[in-house]
């Protein structure tokens, strides 16, 4: 599929889902560091980045009513990351958390006695995990590939995981202006990784 179909799709469930606000993860003054698209080396960042003031064990709260789908621990990647499935036919990704509810720390305790390891993807097959929205289910943290405390925010189309821009769901304030500085321009290789190929500076 070309990326021109993927960028209509992805912009067709946004638009359909727009209009069904969330909660805030995060009970602390919004402090948006990266935002959704921003050109990484090599990729593109799909989530919000939201900052939690130099300082770890943030509360994290879910953005709406759910179930507990996925739990990722890794060394790399979004470290301690949780996923929740709405009604809505979204997924709700926290990323880079220090801890997790306890709740969820003693099932994932129970998991771990059962796979003997201390690094898992597990799908949680059962879903009887429930959580309502604005309900702590983690603490923000710097696990995984990451250069400072924060928490990384997503949200997907759940059946085939079309990420969305959470910009449309919540209502951020941004007095400021954009300013144009540079303009890029890039190939997008087979693997839609971008390559530059010509960039301007503007005074």
């Amino acid at each position: 599929m070309k990326l021109t179909s993927l960028l209509c799709i992805a912009f067709t469930y946004t638009s359909f889902l727009a209009g069904q606000s969330i909660k805030f993860p995060l009970d602390t003054p919004l402090h948006v560091i990266c935002n959704f698209g921003h050109l990484r080396s090599g990729h593109f960042h799909f989530g919000l980045d939201f900052g939690t003031q130099g300082q770890e064990e943030k509360p994290v709260l879910a953005v709406a009513d759910g179930t507990l789908s996925r739990i990722v621990i890794r060394r790399s990647g979004y470290g301690k990351a949780l996923y929740v499935n709405h009604a809505n036919q979204t997924t709700s990704v926290y990323g880079h958390c220090h801890h997790f509810s306890k709740i969820i720390e003693h099932y994932i305790d129970s998991v771990l006695n059962l796979s003997h390891t201390s690094e898992f993807d597990w799908n949680v097959e059962d879903r009887h995990i429930y959580v309502s929205a604005g309900e702590p289910i983690a603490y923000s943290g710097n696990t995984g590939h990451s250069t400072g405390p924060h928490l990384h925010f997503e949200l997907r189309e759940t059946k085939s995981e079309t990420l969305l821009n959470p910009l449309f769901y919540f209502q951020i304030q941004d007095s400021l202006p954009p300013q144009l500085k540079q303009i890029a321009f890039y190939k997008l290789q087979p693997d839609y990784k971008p390559q530059e190929i010509n960039r301007v500076i503007l005074d």
